[in-house]
């Protein structure tokens, strides 16, 4: 066994190794090269894409429907509030800073979209927009407790995790009706940032058959092209003039995403000579324990959990008012509304700002109260089966009859 065998046998040992304890390797040479890297490693770093969902590659077309979310609009998403005009969104309301979510045709004038706002105020922990828009049954969330945006278009569901803040976007193709991209793990590597898509640039495909899954071949390239960020090239430098069997660990930025490394020099002036990074993505960190776990302490210092929101186009305030029983009479309805004004921090008042949970009875019997719940249940599974009535039907264990009967109790025509 020559020495290119053996050290490709030593890495493929350690790749196991780590993969088998859920860290990713990263082992660069001491040329400052990346010799090798494994399958975990490759898709924290947006190398590769999780499997299941795919597109090719392209661009935004006129015509394509886009639906975006972002929970601090301008910051880690190269985007102004004027990008969004490409989606006939211009509101005084988004500035720099905001909580956006929006549904809107791209580069077309005369369709209207469809979007919330929010920037001081948050009336709850998940924020959703949910719109049969344009024939398509779509369902846009963040959700600021699981750190996670997430849109369901017809059913299947496509989401992201994120640490600090992201611009997620999701575009249905205007002629096909498919899904022809979704955002990822890695977008800013791969030049995918959303302002960047909405001016014009190009998307590169994801899990496409008959293609290499690996979106950009690493190996052989400086390892700055891929650890981006100073302190972590600062620590490889700085390792790799050290003794054998040195290390360093900690929490660093890796192109505006926080990784937990741990970076051990290894075998100096050996075949193997170098520095083998072992790096975990927070969403396996998070699951450890707080107290001890590095990232998750530096995730609660760094996340800047903001106070923002506010607006909703799938049902208006004066929907949500028409629709309210009042059991307190005009003196209920003064305090709601000199309360949502107080708490709303745009020009107009959304249903969210008046803190009235739609289609529910204050002081209503338990009775009446399930029976609330009961309808909402109904009409949300038939939104999400687009009104498939038989669909919705098994998905709840429903008989026919006892459907039917149910559909007319609550006055449903879906």
């Amino acid at each position: 066994m020559d020495t290119s065998e053996k050290l490709d046998l030593y890495t493929d040992v350690i790749k196991t190794a780590s993969e088998s304890l859920n860290y990713g390797m990263i082992y660069v040479g001491t040329d400052g090269r990346i010799k090798e890297y494994s399958p975990m490693a490759m898709e924290m770093m947006g190398l590769t894409v999780p499997k299941g969902n795919s597109h090719p590659g392209g661009r935004l077309e006129s015509g394509d429907i886009v639906v975006f979310l972002d929970n601090d609009l301008g910051n880690d998403d190269k985007m102004t509030p004027d990008d969004l005009k490409v989606l006939n969104i211009s509101s005084k309301d988004i500035r720099q800073g905001s909580v956006v979510l929006a549904m809107g045709v791209y580069n077309n004038k005369k369709i209207q979209p469809v979007y919330k706002v929010f920037n001081e105020y948050i009336p709850d922990s998940k924020i959703e927009l949910v719109n049969r828009y344009l024939g398509f049954s779509i369902e846009a969330s963040i959700d600021f407790d699981k750190r996670r945006m997430s849109v369901i278009v017809n059913g299947k569901e496509y989401y992201m995790d994120y640490l600090e803040s992201i611009g997620y976007m999701l575009a249905i193709d205007g002629s096909t009706g498919i899904v022809k991209f979704f955002q990822a793990k890695g977008y800013s590597f791969r030049g995918e940032d959303v302002g960047l898509l909405l001016r014009g640039g190009n998307f590169l495909g994801k899990n496409v058959p008959g293609q290499v899954q690996e979106l950009i071949h690493a190996i052989g390239l400086e390892a700055g092209s891929i650890l981006i960020g100073e302190e972590i090239l600062n620590a490889l430098k700085a390792l790799m003039e050290s003794e054998d069997g040195e290390h360093l660990e900690g929490v660093y930025e890796i192109y505006r995403r926080m990784v937990y490394c741990h970076m051990i020099r290894i075998r100096k002036d050996s075949p193997y000579d170098g520095v083998y990074i072992f790096v975990q993505d927070n969403e396996v960190t998070e699951n450890a324990t707080r107290q001890t776990n590095p990232l998750t302490v530096e995730v609660e210092k760094r996340a800047k959990r903001k106070s923002h929101m506010s607006n909703e186009n799938e049902a208006s305030a004066l929907d949500v008012i028409t629709g309210y029983d009042w059991p307190g009479n005009v003196r209920e309805l003064e305090n709601i509304i000199e309360r949502a004004i107080t708490v709303c921090d745009g020009r107009i008042v959304y249903s969210e700002n008046l803190m009235i949970r739609q289609g529910t009875r204050l002081n209503a019997t338990l009775k009446e109260r399930i029976e609330d719940s009961e309808r909402k249940i109904i009409e949300d599974t038939l939104f999400k089966n687009n009104d498939d009535r038989k669909k919705t039907m098994e998905e709840l264990g429903l008989s026919r009859t006892v459907f039917y009967e149910k559909l007319k109790k609550y006055g449903i025509t879906g």
